[in-house]
């Protein structure tokens, strides 16, 4: 039960960023502020929008491999009883 609550941040954080990865008009509708605080040009909304994406997908498979090592170490406690 202790782990409950660090999986779901874990998974939420992880589902955010596949949202972000797999969604382009999510990912614009996130990106929209940056464009206006920062000023930018055509190209400097392209490469922040394509650091946004990397930096999403790096995220997303990094949270989401934390969040099955939750799952594994879970089962592993679950059957060792």
């Amino acid at each position: 039960m202790n782990g409950v609550f660090g999986f779901l941040v874990f998974l939420g954080i992880s589902v955010f960023c596949w949202l972000v990865v797999l969604k382009p008009s999510f990912r614009r509708s996130k990106n929209e502020p940056a464009y206006y605080f920062w000023r930018l040009n055509k190209q400097g909304r392209r490469d922040l929008g394509g650091m946004y994406l990397a930096a999403s997908l790096v995220g997303a498979m990094l949270f989401s491999m934390i969040a099955l090592v939750f799952v594994i170490v879970a089962i592993s406690r679950f059957l060792s009883r």
